[in-house]
Protein backbone atom coordinates (compact mmCIF):
# COMPACT_ATOMS: atom_id res chain seq x y z
CA UNK A 1 0.00 0.00 0.00
CA UNK A 2 1.40 3.78 -1.04
CA UNK A 3 0.62 6.74 1.26
CA UNK A 4 0.23 9.68 -1.42
CA UNK A 5 2.02 12.75 -0.01
CA UNK A 6 0.54 15.11 -2.47
CA UNK A 7 -0.27 18.52 -1.29
CA UNK A 8 -2.76 20.81 -3.10
CA UNK A 9 -2.67 24.46 -2.22
CA UNK A 10 -5.11 26.40 -3.42
CA UNK A 11 -4.82 31.22 -3.30
CA UNK A 12 -8.05 32.24 -3.05
CA UNK A 13 -8.73 36.12 -3.77
CA UNK A 14 -11.81 37.32 -1.31
CA UNK A 15 -14.55 37.97 -2.50
CA UNK A 16 -16.31 41.54 -3.32
CA UNK A 17 -16.18 44.00 -1.31
CA UNK A 18 -17.80 47.68 -0.50
CA UNK A 19 -14.52 48.56 -1.81
CA UNK A 20 -14.33 46.84 -5.24
CA UNK A 21 -18.01 48.07 -5.69
CA UNK A 22 -17.02 51.84 -5.17
CA UNK A 23 -13.49 50.94 -7.94
CA UNK A 24 -11.11 51.96 -4.87
CA UNK A 25 -8.07 50.09 -3.30
CA UNK A 26 -8.55 49.72 0.49
CA UNK A 27 -5.51 48.53 2.16
CA UNK A 28 -5.46 49.95 4.95
CA UNK A 29 -6.44 47.20 8.40
CA UNK A 30 -9.19 46.48 9.27
CA UNK A 31 -10.46 47.31 5.71
CA UNK A 32 -14.43 47.06 4.26
CA UNK A 33 -16.62 44.66 4.61
CA UNK A 34 -18.22 42.12 1.78
CA UNK A 35 -21.31 42.87 -0.41
CA UNK A 36 -24.24 40.67 0.01
CA UNK A 37 -22.83 39.60 -3.48
CA UNK A 38 -19.68 38.79 -2.08
CA UNK A 39 -20.83 36.54 1.01
CA UNK A 40 -22.90 34.65 -2.07
CA UNK A 41 -19.68 34.09 -4.10
CA UNK A 42 -18.08 33.09 -0.55
CA UNK A 43 -20.44 30.63 -0.17
CA UNK A 44 -20.68 29.21 -3.83
CA UNK A 45 -16.63 28.61 -3.80
CA UNK A 46 -16.92 27.07 -0.40
CA UNK A 47 -19.19 24.51 -1.92
CA UNK A 48 -17.45 23.85 -4.49
CA UNK A 49 -13.93 23.54 -2.69
CA UNK A 50 -16.50 20.80 -0.92
CA UNK A 51 -17.69 19.03 -3.56
CA UNK A 52 -14.37 18.75 -5.72
CA UNK A 53 -13.21 15.15 -5.62
CA UNK A 54 -10.11 16.34 -3.68
CA UNK A 55 -7.10 13.16 -2.75
CA UNK A 56 -7.44 14.59 0.30
CA UNK A 57 -10.03 16.89 2.54
CA UNK A 58 -9.22 20.78 3.39
CA UNK A 59 -7.01 20.42 6.03
CA UNK A 60 -6.61 24.22 6.52
CA UNK A 61 -7.74 27.59 5.92
CA UNK A 62 -5.75 30.56 6.19
CA UNK A 63 -6.62 34.94 6.06
CA UNK A 64 -5.33 37.95 6.17
CA UNK A 65 -6.71 40.02 9.41
CA UNK A 66 -8.65 41.79 7.03
CA UNK A 67 -12.47 42.18 7.25
CA UNK A 68 -13.39 40.92 3.44
CA UNK A 69 -10.73 38.04 3.49
CA UNK A 70 -11.43 36.81 6.60
CA UNK A 71 -15.54 36.28 5.92
CA UNK A 72 -14.65 34.82 2.77
CA UNK A 73 -12.07 32.52 4.54
CA UNK A 74 -14.72 31.81 7.59
CA UNK A 75 -17.44 31.16 4.56
CA UNK A 76 -14.82 28.55 3.31
CA UNK A 77 -13.83 26.93 6.63
CA UNK A 78 -17.01 26.37 8.06
CA UNK A 79 -18.10 24.57 4.96
CA UNK A 80 -14.98 22.68 5.16
CA UNK A 81 -14.99 21.96 8.63
CA UNK A 82 -11.93 23.06 9.56
CA UNK A 83 -10.76 26.37 11.69
CA UNK A 84 -9.62 29.23 9.98
CA UNK A 85 -6.42 30.52 10.79
CA UNK A 86 -5.62 34.37 11.00
CA UNK A 87 -1.65 34.92 9.71
CA UNK A 88 -0.38 38.50 9.58
CA UNK A 89 2.43 37.37 7.48
CA UNK A 90 -0.26 37.67 4.68
CA UNK A 91 -1.66 41.12 5.48
CA UNK A 92 -2.10 43.52 2.50
CA UNK A 93 0.55 46.29 2.05
CA UNK A 94 -0.55 49.35 2.53
CA UNK A 95 0.07 51.58 -0.47
CA UNK A 96 0.50 55.14 -1.41
CA UNK A 97 -2.73 54.36 -3.99
CA UNK A 98 -4.95 53.45 -0.74
CA UNK A 99 -8.45 54.79 -1.46
CA UNK A 100 -7.78 55.56 -5.35
CA UNK A 101 -9.68 54.55 -8.17
CA UNK A 102 -9.17 51.39 -10.02
CA UNK A 103 -9.79 52.73 -13.08
CA UNK A 104 -7.37 54.71 -15.65
CA UNK A 105 -8.71 58.23 -16.15
CA UNK A 106 -10.11 58.81 -19.80
CA UNK A 107 -8.03 59.58 -22.64
CA UNK A 108 -8.26 62.97 -24.36
CA UNK A 109 -9.83 63.13 -27.65
CA UNK A 110 -8.09 62.94 -30.44
CA UNK A 111 -7.53 66.61 -32.11
CA UNK A 112 -7.78 67.04 -35.43
CA UNK A 113 -5.35 69.34 -36.63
Amino acid sequence: MSVSNDLQIFIVRHAESKANTNGVLDTRAPGGPLTAKGIKQARKLAKTLRGLNLKREVAAVYSSPFLRTQKTAEIIAEKNRVRLKTSCASQDGTTVLDGEALVSPPKPPKRND
